[in-house]
């Protein structure tokens, strides 16, 4: 089934099956820790660098569209001080 199946046909199948709370927890964890990291690279001052390591992360990653706009939120709450 996995062979066949996209990933993302996985991963709705896993949320519909609801999230046990420590999975919920670690996932919270990580999408902190992605976040600091945007936030610290967005302090070196550089907002296009920043930015484009948000995306380089994201898609290497494959991490989901929100954590992404989370990070990139981190980037601009940053520079905006």
């Amino acid at each position: 089934w996995q062979r066949r199946s996209s990933k993302a046909a996985f991963a709705r199948e896993w949320v519909a099956q609801g999230l046990r709370p420590e999975c919920v927890a670690e996932a919270e964890e990580k999408r902190r820790r992605w976040q600091n990291q945007a936030a610290v690279l967005a302090a070196s001052g550089d907002l296009s660098a920043a930015k484009a390591a948000v995306k380089a992360k994201a898609q290497k990653m494959q991490i989901s569209m929100c954590a992404e706009a989370k990070m990139m939120e981190a980037v601009e709450e940053t520079l905006d001080g």
